[in-house]
C-alpha cells in the first residue's frame, strides 16, 4: 500500500490558489442569491487563504459576514482551491450541517474531507448521506473509495469503483480470486484512469508488480504508463519539427507556387472546443469489449488518438473526423472533379503496425484511403496526390483512423489544389 502513502505525500505539497473561483463564485453565484456585498467581503478576505498556515481554524468563517451555509461553501471552494483541504473540510462541513440535502455542497464535502486525510469523517458522512443523488456522482465515489483503500478496506472501495484496477488489485492480492485476476488484463480507459488523481497515480505505481506478478506484459505496463503521463501532464510530448523536409518536385515539372492555400480549416488541431480540436470531433466506431479502448485529445501542440490494451489490430476504429463548415449542413471540403490536389502532413505511430490510416472522400465516393506506415515514435512527413471527386458526391470529409491499441500523434496537415498540373492527378 505504499503508493497510496506516496500519493498522500504529493497531496500535501501542493497548494496554489485558483483566483479564477473566487470570481466566478463570487459574480455568479451571488448575485443570484442577493448576497452581493457579503460575498466581496468575503471573497476579499478567503484570498489570504494563500498562506493556510495562518489560519489553523475557519477564522474567516468566524469573522465573516456570511455566516450562512452559502458563505462556507465559498470558503471551502476557495480554502479547497488554494491547497488547504483541512481547512476546506471545516468550512464546508460547517456549511453541510446547516444545509445537509444539498447533493453539490455534500459532494465538496466528501472529497474536501477525503483530500484532508480524514477518511473515517469521509466514510461516516457518506453512509449517514446514502439516499443522496451526490452519492452517485463519480467524484464522490473516487474520493470515498480513496479513504477505504487508504483503510485497507478492498471490499467497500472495490464495491464503490467495481470497474477500477486499483481497488481489484488490491482485493485479488487479499483474497486471490482468479475472477478479479482475468478482469485485470481486460484493460479499458476506465480501468486505468479517474477524476481523482490520487487514484490514477497509485494506478501507476503498481504496474511494476503488475509486470513482476505475471499479470501484464512489460509491453502493456509501458503503454499503460504513457497514457497516465499523457493524460496528467507528466511526459513532454513527442518533439515536433515543423520545417517539412525538402521534396524534388522538379520531377514532376511543379515547384513550390504551384500549389493554392490549404483548404482544410484548423489544420493545425490549435484550437480548442468541448476538449477536442476545433473543426474536429472524435468518433469511436467499435463494438463491446473493445468500445472502452480508445480515447483522443490534445498532446501537447498535437493531436493524439491512442487506443489501450494488448498490442492487436481492433474491429472497427477510433477516428479523428472533419467537422462540416458552420452553418453550411454539409461537408466542409470541396473537392472538384478531375482536379489535382496535394495532400501532406506530420505523424507518429506508437506500436500500431500498419493499422493507422487517412481517408477523404463521401459515403459515396473515395478520393483517399492510405495506410499511414508505423514510425515507431517517430514524425515522418508524408504526401499524397489526388483527383477530385464529381460533382454529384457532394463535399469530402477528413478522416484519420487508429484500428489497433498503440497511438497515432498528428499535425499540420493541409489539403492544397495543384494550380499548373503537368498531367492530372499524380502521386507525388
Amino acid at each position: 500500500m505504499g503508493s497510496v502513502k506516496r500519493v498522500r505525500l504529493m497531496w500535501r505539497s501542493s497548494g496554489v490558489i485558483a483566483i479564477g473561483i473566487i470570481f466566478l463564485l463570487t459574480m455568479r453565484i451571488w448575485p443570484a442569491v442577493g448576497h452581493n456585498g457579503c460575498a466581496v467581503k468575503f471573497a476579499s478576505q478567503s484570498v489570504r487563504l494563500v498562506e493556510p498556515n495562518d489560519y489553523p481554524l475557519p477564522v474567516l468563517w468566524a469573522k465573516s459576514p456570511c455566516l450562512d451555509s452559502l458563505g462556507g461553501w465559498l470558503g471551502g471552494r476557495v480554502a479547497l482551491a488554494s491547497g488547504n483541504a483541512v481547512l476546506a473540510g471545516q468550512y464546508l462541513t460547517a456549511a453541510q450541517a446547516q444545509t445537509p440535502t444539498n447533493p453539490l455542497l455534500l459532494a465538496d464535502t466528501l472529497v474536501a474531507l477525503s483530500q484532508a486525510e480524514q477518511y473515517h469523517e469521509t466514510i461516516t458522512l457518506f453512509a449517514q448521506t446514502a439516499g443522496n443523488s451526490a452519492s452517485q456522482l463519480p467524484r464522490v465515489r473516487e474520493a470515498v473509495a480513496w479513504a477505504f483503500l487508504s483503510l485497507g478496506d478492498w471490499k467497500q472501495a472495490h464495491g464503490l469503483l467495481p470497474e477500477h484496477l486499483l481497488p481489484l488489485y488490491y482485493l485479488w492480492q487479499s483474497e486471490g480470486s482468479l475472477v478479479d485476476y482475468a478482469t485485470m488484463q481486460n484493460v479499458t480507459v476506465s480501468r486505468v484512469d479517474a477524476h481523482d488523481s490520487r487514484l490514477t497515480m497509485a494506478t501507476a505505481e503498481i504496474l511494476p508488480e503488475l509486470v513482476s506478478q505475471g499479470i501484464w506484459s512489460a509491453d502493456l505496463a509501458a503503454q499503460v504508463h504513457d497514457f497516465v503521463a499523457w493524460q496528467h501532464g507528466l511526459a513532454r510530448p513527442l518533439p515536433l519539427s515543423l520545417a517539412k523536409p525538402p521534396t524534388d518536385w522538379t520531377a514532376y515539372g511543379l515547384t513550390e507556387d504551384d500549389f493554392g492555400e490549404n483548404m482544410l480549416p484548423h489544420s493545425q488541431f490549435a484550437g480548442v472546443q468541448g476538449g477536442r480540436p476545433q473543426g474536429w470531433q472524435f468518433g469511436n466506431y467499435v463494438a463491446p469489449p473493445d468500445d472502452g479502448r480508445f480515447i483522443g485529445g490534445l498532446d501537447g501542440s498535437t493531436v493524439r488518438l491512442m487506443g489501450l490494451g494488448e498490442v492487436r489490430p481492433i474491429a472497427g476504429f477510433m477516428a479523428l473526423v472533419g467537422q462540416p463548415s458552420e452553418g453550411t449542413g454539409s461537408y466542409f471540403l470541396l473537392l472538384e472533379s478531375e482536379q489535382p490536389y496535394y495532400i501532406s502532413g506530420w505523424y507518429a505511430t506508437a506500436t500500431v503496425g500498419e493499422l493507422a490510416s487517412i481517408y477523404v472522400g463521401t459515403q459515396s465516393a473515395v478520393a483517399l484511403d492510405e495506410s499511414l506506415h508505423a514510425t515507431d515514435g517517430q514524425w515522418r512527413w508524408i504526401s499524397f496526390s489526388i483527383c477530385g471527386l464529381p460533382s454529384e458526391a457532394g463535399r469530402a470529409q477528413v478522416v484519420f483512423r487508429l484500428q489497433s491499441t498503440g497511438s497515432l500523434w498528428l499535425d499540420n496537415w493541409s489539403v492544397q489544389p495543384v494550380l499548373n498540373p503537368t498531367q492530372p492527378c499524380i502521386r507525388l
